[in-house]
């Protein structure tokens, strides 16, 4: 949650991950908002524009979402959805990363391919095994004709009646 100064209203869950990556102390973190990190001359990470979903979500009060990936509070490509409560005057933020999205993505779209590979292997094994039984089936029905004709036409013995 953010409120209208794009300030976190709860702890982030990546309190190691700023520590580390900005040097944040839990202080700071506390003071902490919404705004992308930037890398000034010296090397170290400030924070620059404000995110996303801040920036509609506050300064402009629209609940929305975003399916095109932008930059979070870390710096991460994320994908998210906001929500404005007017009554609270806070912003509701759901935010994943872009790359478990895409992973997740991948592990479907290969366990798609897998069972579509598994139903094409299954129909081409009945089809051979329906293909042979016709094939025996044609053979010992040609068999059988060829056999009746022969016995057909050469009689073995005279009858007489």
């Amino acid at each position: 949650m953010i409120d209208r100064n794009a300030r976190f209203l709860n702890q982030t869950k990546f309190t190691h991950e700023m520590r580390d990556k900005f040097g944040l102390t839990e202080a700071e973190q506390i003071s902490l908002q919404a705004r992308i990190p930037r890398q000034l001359k010296s090397g170290a990470l400030r924070q620059g524009d404000i995110t996303l979903s801040a920036l509609e979500c506050t300064l402009k009060g629209k609940s929305g979402a975003s399916h095109k990936s932008y930059r979070d509070y870390r710096g991460e490509q994320v994908i998210g959805a906001w929500k404005w409560d007017s009554d609270f005057q806070i912003c509701h933020v759901a935010e994943v990363d872009h790359s478990e999205v895409i992973e997740n993505h991948l592990a479907q779209k290969s366990q798609l391919f897998l069972l579509i590979g598994f139903s094409l292997l299954r129909v081409f094994l009945i089809l051979t095994v329906y293909n042979r039984q016709e094939k025996r089936f044609l053979l010992s029905s040609t068999n059988a004709q060829r056999n009746l004709a022969q016995e057909t036409s050469s009689p073995s013995g005279t009858f007489s009646f």
